[in-house]
C-alpha cells in the first residue's frame, strides 16, 4: 500500500514494542525549548521514546521533529497534524488511549 492508501488512516502503535531510552539520555546540552517540552510531556504521558538525532524523537514507527513540528510514520508522507498538539492527537489515534493534556 503506497502513501495514497494511507492518507487519513493512522497506523496503530503497540507501545509494548516501542524501543525507548532512559529520560536522562534524552536531554542534550543546547536543546531547543520545543524538544525539551516534547520529551517532558512524552515522559509524563508514559510514552516510550528514543532520540536518534538532535532534532528527531521516535515513538515506534512515528517520527516527530519538535522544532519544525513535523510528524511522519516511517516511509510515509508528512502528516497534516503539526507540533506537540498534533503529536498528542496522532498518538491518541495510534494507541487508542487518552493522553494527558499538554501544559
Amino acid at each position: 500500500m503506497g502513501n495514497a492508501g494511507m492518507r487519513g488512516v493512522t497506523p496503530r502503535i503497540d507501545l509494548r514494542d516501542v524501543r525507548f531510552q532512559l529520560p536522562v539520555d534524552l536531554h542534550w546540552t543546547g536543546d531547543d525549548d520545543r524538544i525539551t517540552e516534547a520529551i517532558n510531556w512524552l515522559t509524563r504521558a508514559g510514552i516510550p521514546l528514543a532520540r536518534p538525532s538532535a532534532i528527531q524523537l521516535k515513538i515506534g514507527p512515528l517520527s516527530f521533529y519538535p522544532k519544525s513540528g513535523t510528524l511522519n510514520f516511517d516511509n510515509q508522507a508528512r502528516l497534516p497534524e503539526r507540533g506537540l498538539v498534533g503529536l498528542r492527537t496522532v498518538l491518541e489515534q495510534a494507541t487508542g488511549r487518552s493522553l494527558p493534556p499538554i501544559d
